[in-house]
């Protein structure tokens, strides 16, 4: 059983544990070329392997067995996937069924709704991509079987909203009739009975397990209606709403259930309905079938645009990559110390001007269910001048970049600026020098493989000078007025006024994760006010919202997680760099003389309104620097 566990980052119900993970082994991992194969769509086209060099596909071979698949074909998923800002316009989707005679109502109706000129394609046989790569890559049906009887498919609880059966468990039954009045419900006999109830009239499935939650039990199967469609039980719009185990089943499954004295809730194992190719021809998992929408497979192909576009940006030939890990092991941290093989004026006279980090994370074994479960910060720091590194898992002075891990999935490849903090690398008197550096990437407990190389590319210009922002109140938790104190730093600005630049990684965790924060800088009494709101307001108050993270797939945050990871965060989402927020703020300065830095935080309720001056009861990781230019 994986059960749930809370970390800094995750809170969710005790009941809850994770969907199962099905397949274990296969020839095929993600980055791998796929094996030679033909399909013929219904309008003629002919894919082959060699055929998608250019262009991202994904494919899903529909299920009518399974009513998870039923459900990302229902009208509200198919208009919202056709609905979505940044559309992956470039991918081409390719559908098929198990069934043959489904492909049509499928086409008909996906080719109705496409009115933005999406890709589609439909095929009768996936065959050869079936045969070889989906018959490893499995999927789970989810299914209930009564005591001693036939096994009938299922359909939980949208994940997130309500806790989660283990990968097979077994409870006690009982009859809760229609199921949305809790004073008729029975008195649970033990904590672990669940409760069969068939909603009627105006009672909807999810309020019945909102009034067997209400009664005391652990789980509840809903009986839907007499030849009506299975329907999920509540929704993304609530973190954790019902904290109850939730399933819903077709109607031929009561007399069963109610004649056995209990049921199990398990799975079967049948070849994969998801795959894809990338713009350079190879396999990746579409990644964990979670929500029970069509828009899983868009957030998919919008990554695979994202890695396209990165991919692009990697091959420019006119950089200097220096290699610091390679597939390092990273279980707490890993260190590496190095002389780059470049010095700082060697640099600017190649017209050098931004400095980024390149960072990936991959796994021990080549599949997303190889991947550590949970999510954690990872954090990038540099001692170019001897002095010891800093302990923190994120906020250290000389922290270059952040990460955070994806729940178990192993394809997080992204490039963050880091240019602001190239004289903390750069450090030394001597710009004709190549510096000697400890770099050290860090997180917490499970193991990941860590690459990391230092990207000098064009840009506006590096800093002459990158000086640490540092408060004497040292606290980390942001549960009250307290945090706000002593939030001043006294520096000297360089005669001759210029350019210079405030950047800082700011994120909040526990309590903080799924609260808005919004975060100001202020020189002086000067009237400038520079705040995370201005610079990156939806990375900071979408906190909280359903889909704040599934939203930035365009982006590269890793789609289909093994967790809840559509909601938005405080500044960060899971398997994203965290992008440096940055102020121009030369003007704000006296130059050639002491200047004075002050900074205060609040939190907001989820929505951005409500204010509080006491925090969010959790924590921030941040670390802050100015850049003179």
């Amino acid at each position: 059983m994986l059960c749930m566990m809370l970390l800094a980052s995750l809170a969710l119900p005790a009941l809850s544990s994770l969907p199962p993970a099905t397949y274990t082994s296969s020839p095929y991992s993600s980055g791998s070329l796929p094996p030679p194969f033909t399909v013929t769509a219904s309008d003629g086209t002919i894919l082959t392997e060699s055929s998608l060099s250019s262009f991202p596909l994904v494919f899903m071979n529909y299920n009518s067995t399974d009513p998870f698949s039923i459900q990302m074909f229902s009208d509200a998923s198919v208009a919202s996937f056709f609905s979505a800002a940044n559309f992956p316009l470039q991918t081409t989707f390719l559908f098929s069924a198990t069934n043959p005679s489904d492909l049509s109502s499928i086409s008909a109706k996906l080719t109705a709704a496409n009115t933005i000129g999406a890709k589609l394609l439909f095929a009768a046989d996936l065959s050869t991509l079936s045969s070889s790569v989906l018959s490893s890559w499995t999927s789970p049906i989810l299914t209930v079987a009564p005591f001693e009887g036939e096994s009938f498919p299922r359909l939980d609880c949208y994940y997130g909203s309500c806790g989660w059966p283990s990968e097979t468990q077994t409870s006690p039954l009982i009859d809760g009739k229609v199921g949305c009045d809790e004073a008729e419900y029975p008195e649970p006999p033990d904590s672990s009975t669940y409760v069969v109830v068939e909603p009627l009239d105006a009672c909807t499935p999810t309020a019945a397990a909102q009034a067997a939650a209400a009664a005391g039990f652990s789980g509840v199967i809903v009986v839907q209606a007499p030849d009506a469609p299975l329907e999920i039980i509540s929704s993304a719009d609530d973190i954790d709403a019902l904290d109850i185990v939730a399933t819903m089943v077709p109607s031929e499954t009561k007399e069963a259930l109610l004649a056995a004295p209990n049921a199990t809730l398990g799975y079967d194992v049948v070849p994969g309905f998801f795959g894809s190719l990338s713009a350079g021809g190879r396999l990746y998992e579409v990644g964990w079938e979670k929500l029970p929408v069509l828009s899983m497979l868009m957030w998919h192909a919008q990554w695979l645009e994202f890695k396209a576009q990165l991919d692009s940006s990697l091959a420019a030939s006119d950089s200097i990559s220096v290699p610091v890990f390679s597939a390092d092991l990273m279980q707490e941290a890993a260190s590496a110390t190095l002389q780059l093989p470049v010095s700082e004026s060697e640099l600017r006279a190649r017209g050098m001007g931004k400095m980024e980090v390149e960072f990936a994370l991959t796994c021990g074994g080549p599949l997303d269910s190889d991947c550590s479960t949970w999510d954690h910060v990872v954090t990038l720091t540099a001692d170019c001048s001897g002095g010891a590194l800093g302990d923190e898992p994120g906020g250290a002075e000389n922290e270059l970049a952040r990460w955070i891990t994806s729940f178990r999935r192993g394809v997080g490849h992204f490039l963050t600026d880091a240019t602001p903090l190239f004289k903390s690398v750069f450090a030394g008197a001597d710009q004709d020098k190549p510096p000697t550096c400890t770099f050290k990437i860090q997180t917490e407990g499970e193991p990941w493989l860590a690459t990391v190389n230092l990207r000098f590319t064009e840009g506006d210009g590096l800093p002459l000078q990158t000086l640490p922002v540092v408060y004497s109140n040292t606290a980390v938790k942001f549960d009250s007025d307290a945090y706000n104190e002593n939030r001043t730093f006294a520096f000297a600005a360089p005669a001759g006024g210029g350019r210079a630049v405030l950047s800082a990684l700011v994120t909040g965790h526990g309590g903080c994760e799924f609260l808005p924060s919004a975060h100001f800088w202020r020189f002086g009494n000067g009237a400038a006010l520079f705040s995370t709101t201005d610079a990156a307001g939806g990375s900071f108050m979408n906190a909280g919202s359903p889909f704040g993270c599934a939203d930035r797939t365009h982006e590269g945050a890793v789609p289909n997680e093994h967790g809840t990871w559509y909601y938005g965060r405080n500044g960060w989402c899971d398997g994203l760099d965290v992008a440096r927020v940055s102020f121009e703020v030369g003007r704000s300065l006296a130059w050639g003389a002491t200047n004075e830095l002050a900074y205060h935080a609040r939190s907001y309720d989820v929505g951005g309104g409500g204010e509080s001056k006491g925090g969010c009861g959790g924590y921030i990781l941040m670390s802050a620097s100015l850049a003179f230019y």
